[in-house]
């Protein structure tokens, strides 16, 4: 009967439990919801009256977890969003009412996730976003209303990413951006409305990457500092903003190692 925690809750190293079957009335968590390290977790069966999570909402090393679907009355999370080193799950159906995420977005080291599709109501993330390590995610759809990123913008070691489509509606970064060891990506399309960004640009160890098209509406006056190195396919990258950056740089230029 219970209707709502008004703290956080932790669901941690339970080895027998699949589900939270008995907590079907469960509408509001006043703070965080932490799912760490529960070996045989299979699904949320029993949170479908989930609504409200006050602070972070953290899914992490579950490596059983199959679904997240039950989860589809989350519309909003106050803090951080971390779906990691969950290695059966395929999808993440159960966020597909997500509008909002007021921190970082961290989805990492999934093994088997195809597909961020779901997450096609999501407009904003005041944080950073980091997308890492997923090694069957094949493009970035499901992003296309996003429009910001508040914080800084990893793309990391996703070896089966071959595009970034899905991120034509994202105009701005407010921190870093870093695409890094992504080795089958071979160009960065799709980047063509990010007009500003507020720290670093950092491509590197993209070892098909051919092309820097994409990129050329990024304000050169928001680049703190540029680094294009060891992407062995990249044998130029002559892009507006790279060029513009370049005629007056306003931090530090590191470019080496590419084609």
């Amino acid at each position: 009967e219970l209707a709502s925690i008004g703290g956080s809750f932790y669901f941690s190293k339970n080895h027998s439990v699949v589900n939270f079957s008995g907590l079907n009335n469960l509408t509001e968590i006043g703070r965080s919801f932490y799912i760490d390290t529960n070996q045989v977790l299979i699904d949320f069966s029993g949170m479908e009256s989930l609504v409200s999570v006050g602070m972070n909402l953290i899914i992490q090393a579950n490596p059983g977890l199959e679904s997240m679907a039950e989860l589809y009355g989350i519309s909003s999370i106050n803090g951080d969003l971390w779906v990691r080193l969950c290695h059966s799950l395929t999808n993440l159906d159960g966020l597909e009412n997500l509008s909002i995420v007021e921190k970082d977005l961290n989805i990492t080291f999934n093994d088997a996730l195809a597909s961020l599709a779901v997450l096609d109501n999501l407009n904003s993330i005041g944080g950073g976003l980091t997308v890492a390590s997923n090694d069957a995610l094949v493009n970035l759809t499901g992003l296309e209303t996003l429009s910001s990123i508040g914080g800084d913008f990893y793309l990391i070691g996703n070896d089966g990413l071959t595009n970034i489509s899905g991120l034509e509606a994202l105009t701005s970064v407010g921190g870093v951006f870093y695409i890094f060891n992504n080795n089958v990506l071979p160009n960065v399309s799709g980047l063509e409305n990010v007009s500003s960004i507020g720290g670093e640009l950092t491509i590197s160890h993209n070892d098909n990457l051919s092309s820097l098209s994409g990129l050329e509406g990024i304000s050169a006056a928001s680049i703190d500092s540029l680094y294009i190195y060891a992407n062995t396919s990249l044998s130029y990258c002559h892009v507006q903003s790279i060029c513009d950056y370049l005629a007056a740089p306003g931090g530090t230029v590191n470019i080496h190692d590419n084609a």
